[in-house]
Order: structure tokens, then sequence, then C-alpha cells
């Protein structure tokens, strides 16, 4: 496994590497994305950095040697995506997402991948193997797999699991900047990243042009910026606690970046209901100073065939509230019912894809119709 070295014990960083220029490169290449404040997109940067690498990656050594993130990187445009369903006026209704410089992505780019690096091949704590967001070589399908693999295992076992899926109110906006630098020490990361992440979350601003078209900047003081190349990880660090914790016997957790499900085995629904220790998860998340929304949790069983169900109108105490026991429940994208049908998903799917082939066939006979490659199936 990768050590760190005595410099980086020291806090003293290693330089920047060509092969790490050589892919920030790359990512600037091969992204289409809206510029930051600054106005330069990304592919313009690539360009100039054929001639300005040599002195960017001075830029980037000073960075990490001094502790210091730029302040202008660190500035951002704050734009709203309104979200499908919701209420117009509601705070929810929107995905905020921050435009960043490049530059300063760039140097984000560099730090990810040391982090990585540190918490993949390290000697100290890695992530939780639970964990499936943000993550290389696990995805929302791996998450899922792992969900099947329990509720498999529990029907060979003649068991039942009782499931429950937790909402987090406004998560990757709320998550303190004290959780993150903890959960940094806690990772053993070096000293050098560790001074330069703690300037990097520190005077946040984004800004937002209002009606009158002026723009106002706020400071940001807690929470991942959305649209940074650090966002996903430092959340992965600062929320692992919540993986990591000894939890009862039969039950387990799994996380697709703020998306957890908790699970409960028992020979029936009365007895995994009773060891549901739902609250013991989520006395951790609470710990964290993040909020689950009860109002949107949802809770399912996963049983074989010939094992009896929950009674007719059963919920189970979770925080303060009852969450009433549903025969199905939306996660990652599909509607999961207890015998793992996919009836409920095809349904909810199944008119979306005949409006789509509708519009498809009104289309295509003005293009000439379907190649032959895309009416072959196999």
């Amino acid at each position: 496994m990768a050590r760190q070295t005595p410099d980086e014990e020291e806090g003293v960083p290693p330089p920047v590497t060509e092969a790490e220029m050589e892919a920030v490169i790359t990512r600037l290449q091969s992204k289409k994305r809206a510029p930051g404040p600054d106005g330069v997109h990304g592919r313009v940067l690539a360009i100039a950095l054929g001639h300005l690498s040599d002195s960017l990656r001075e830029l980037f050594n000073r960075c990490m040697r001094s502790g210091q993130f730029p302040g202008a990187w660190k500035e951002g445009w704050l734009c709203l995506f309104p979200k499908a369903g919701r209420t117009p006026d509601s705070a929810s209704a929107v995905r905020p997402v921050v435009l960043l410089n490049e530059a300063g992505k760039a140097l984000e780019k560099i730090v990810v991948s040391r982090l990585v690096q540190h918490l993949e091949e390290g000697s100290g704590p890695g992530l939780s193997e639970f964990q499936f967001g943000f993550r290389a070589r696990r995805s929302t399908v791996d998450a899922l797999k792992r969900l099947r693999a329990v509720t498999g295992e529990a029907k060979h076992g003649r068991e039942v699991v009782v499931v429950v899926s937790l909402d987090i109110a406004n998560a990757f906006n709320s998550l303190p900047h004290v959780v993150i630098r903890e959960a940094l020490k806690y990772f053993g990361v070096p000293p050098y990243l560790r001074r330069l992440l703690e300037a990097y979350l520190s005077d946040r601003r984004v800004g937002l042009e209002n009606r009158s078209g002026s723009v106002e900047w706020w400071r940001v003081g807690c929470g991942v910026p959305q649209g940074s190349v650090l966002g996903p990880i430092l959340w992965d660090i600062g929320y692992d606690w919540v993986l990591q914790g000894r939890l009862l016997p039969g039950m387990g957790v799994i996380c697709y970046a703020d998306y957890t499900l908790v699970y409960f085995r028992g020979r029936n629904y009365k007895e995994a209901a009773q060891l549901a220790g739902v609250n013991l998860v989520i006395g951790r998340i609470e710990s964290l100073g993040l909020r689950v929304r009860i109002d949107k949790t949802e809770a399912l069983l996963f049983r074989g065939t010939g094992r009896k169900g929950p009674p007719p109108g059963a919920t189970l105490q979770i925080g303060e509230g009852r969450v009433r026991m549903s025969p199905q429940m939306k996660y990652l994208g599909l509607i999961l019912d207890g015998g793992w049908t996919f009836g409920p998903h095809f349904a909810m799917v199944g008119p979306k894809v005949v409006k789509v082939a509708s519009a498809l066939g009104r289309l295509l006979p003005n293009l000439g119709g379907p190649s032959a490659a895309c009416r072959q199936l196999y």
C-alpha cells in the first residue's frame, strides 16, 4: 500500500507532476460546461495551457506549499434549475449549481486525485465499502445489486427484509465544514492537503443576479459546492461516519451519495419491525448537522413467496413520526416492489416510452426513416 513520504508527514507537498497536468488538460478538453465568473471556457483554457502549462503548474505548487486557495477561485455564479413537479415558490423547487472558474477546478482535480489515492491506497482508514456514490468502478447498479443480494440471502434463509429509504433535507448544501475538517483528520489526510482544503472551504462566496440586473454576493459557511470537482469526494468523506458506526444484528446501510437505505432482516415482518434500529442511523445523520425529512421517508417489505406481509395500515416509528409501510418505493430512479417484479416501474415508464416513440415516429419520416443499424436489435 502507498504510504506517506517523510516530507508529506511533515506537511511538505510533492510537486505537481506532468502526468497530473496532462490529466487536467484532458478533462478540460472533454467537458462542455458553462464557464465561471471569469468567462473562460474550459476548452479555451486547455488550448492556452499548451503554452502556459509550466506557469500554471508552478502556481499550483505554490498553492500547495503555502496552503492557500486563490480567492477568485472560491467565487462562483449561483444557477437555480427548477425541479419537475415541485411547487414553484418553495425552496426545494430548485436545484442550486455553482459555476466556478476552470483554472480553480483544474487545481481541484489534482487535489481530488491525491485524496482518492490516499483513501484507496493509504495505510489509514478508507471509505466504507457500502458508499457507492462518486467513486470509481461503483454505480447505482452496484448499490441496487447489493440490496438485491441482501434480499436474496434473506429469502434463501426464509427471512424477510424491511427497507427504509431516508430523505436528507438539502443534504449537499447543509454539511457543516467542521464535519469535513474532522473527517479529513480521521482519514489521516496529509497535512498539506488539509491546509489547502481548509483554505478552499473558508471565505467562499456565490453571486446571483437579482431582478434589477445587479449581482448580489453571499458568504457560504457550510455545504459542498454543487458544480465543483471537490464537492463529491468531500461529501463522501464527511458523510462516511454514518456508515462506519456499529449496527444492530441483521441491520445494514447502503448509500449512494446522500441516498441512504437502511435495512433489517427478521424471520417475519413483526420481528424485522421490532429490530428496526433506523433511529440509530438517523441519530448519526443528525449528529453531523443534517436533518432527515420523515415526511419524505419511505418503507418497504421484501419477502419471499408464502411469507406474510405487513398488516393493513402498518407503520414504523421513525424519529418523532411514523412511516407507513408501502407496497412500493422509489430508489435510485427505480420503483421497487417487495418481490422484485418491477411491475410498478414498468407501469410508470410505459406511458413515457409510448410518448417518446410516438414523437420519434412522427419525426423519422422527415429524415428518411431509421437506418438499418437503428432497426437491428441484435
